[in-house]
């Protein structure tokens, strides 16, 4: 069971989003199937294939299902992610938040090698996904800075990387907004 305090938690989604939004760990089983979601969210799991070769990306394929819709990973955003084993995958989410402002999110990170998960500064890949519809919202490098101190979280510019045709198959980009004043 994967019951550390994710970097993730620490930061908010976004300075200009609810602050009232509460991130739940998700336990990720031996199957891949994930536990601590609502019932309105399942079948909900992720499903790896790591590598054998040291000489390739680490994850040969990626697909995740939230709320019954599957996600498949493409190869293009597969080869960012070093994470090289399962114990490096941590998830949370959030449904307890104005869902106006902000969908209901799963967030999973793939920490690189060596992560220490005692410490809330790991180097990774953050995916923001929409609980409701699978969609992959929005992807984040987490930068340390300052080692033992802070980090920071880049948001990566999806359309650089991918064709209009093929990001229309997993992505939707995260929109936030406003509350009223």
């Amino acid at each position: 069971m994967k019951s550390v305090i994710m970097p993730a938690l620490l930061a908010a989604l976004s300075p200009t989003a609810c602050a009232a939004h509460q991130d739940m760990i998700i336990e990720i089983q031996k199957d891949g199937s994930f536990i601590g979601l609502p019932k309105e969210f399942v079948p909900a799991s992720i499903q790896i294939k790591f590598s054998n070769s040291l000489s390739d990306p680490p994850i040969e394929s990626l697909i995740i299902t939230l709320s019954g819709h599957k996600i498949k990973i493409p190869a293009t955003l597969l080869s960012m992610l070093k994470c090289q084993s399962i114990d490096g995958v941590f998830a949370s989410a959030s449904w307890y938040h104005d869902e106006k402002l902000l969908p209901y999110y799963m967030r999973i990170e793939f920490l690189e090698p060596g992560f220490d998960s005692t410490r809330p500064d790991n180097p990774g890949i953050a995916m923001f996904l929409n609980l409701r519809t699978g969609m992959l919202m929005e992807i984040r490098s987490i930068v340390i800075t300052k080692p033992g101190k802070s980090w920071e979280e880049r948001v990566i510019n999806l359309e650089s990387l991918c064709s209009p045709d093929e990001l229309k198959e997993f992505y939707v980009p995260l929109r936030v907004k406003r509350r009223p004043n």
